[in-house]
């Protein structure tokens, strides 16, 4: 017989060595924890999907470096980390790290919100939604500073009449009619009027101001209809 310790199953004639008992045991306590740790991290990732944006790997060769002073489209729409999202702003209400910001009888409000990733949809005159998180939120001088990124949320829309974001804006495509000024390549000037303007794949600052929109960044192609038909790609 062999040596060891053994016990005896419900099953009388079957003997187990007690040391792949324990192993067993351990096992099975081992993969439940693994088990639970998993499913507590696919919750824990999915309560918040604002948290923490990589919209696209970028490669510089890939795109064309691009600025512009052209008209607001009607809506833009973008999601993604940035390092800076700034804006003055009239009747605003902010709720920040479960704190309210009523300044819906305030006008000029300049609001700073640094390192800001989440949602923001905008035309050339409000804000429709902007939705995200951050640790440093400036509001009209007053800095107000979080250890972690805390949630940062506009209650219903409000206008604006400045707005900078800098540091990675990103947006899909932009399709729409405008006129102004494009610059693309390293020495390539086009003026648009009234022309049909199709911008894909937008990275950059972008800055709205007196009526007008001002990029500066790279694109991946960029498409002209109208009095002259120009397609331009990376």
């Amino acid at each position: 017989m062999a040596k060891g310790n053994f016990y005896l199953n419900k099953n009388e004639n079957d003997f187990t060595p007690r040391g792949k008992k324990h192993h067993r045991l351990r096992l099975a306590v081992f993969t439940m924890l693994v088990v639970f740790l998993i499913s507590v991290g696919i919750f824990y990732y999915s309560e918040d999907p604002l948290t923490g944006y990589a919209i696209k790997s970028f490669n510089e060769t890939e795109y064309v470096p691009f600025s512009a002073e052209i008209g607001v489209p009607d809506s833009i729409v973008s999601k993604g980390s940035y390092g800076l999202v700034e804006f003055e702003a009239d009747n605003i209400f902010l709720s920040v790290n479960r704190q309210d910001f009523d300044l819906t009888n305030s006008r000029r409000n300049l609001i700073g919100i640094s390192n800001f990733s989440g949602k923001l949809n905008f035309n050339s005159e409000s804000f429709n939604l902007l939705e995200g998180k951050s640790s440093d939120i400036i509001i009209n001088g007053v800095l107000n500073s979080y250890e972690d990124n805390v949630k940062v949320n506009a209650i219903g829309d409000f206008d604006y009449s400045y707005l900078k974001i800098e540091g990675n804006f990103y947006i899909d495509k932009l399709d729409y009619e405008t006129s102004g000024i494009l610059n693309f390549g390293d020495s390539n000037h086009l003026a648009l009027r009234g022309d049909n303007v199709t911008i894909n794949e937008f990275i950059g600052d972008l800055e709205i101001k007196d009526g007008k929109m001002f990029l500066k960044g790279y694109v991946k192609s960029i498409d002209i209809e109208g009095a002259q038909r120009i397609s331009v790609e990376a």
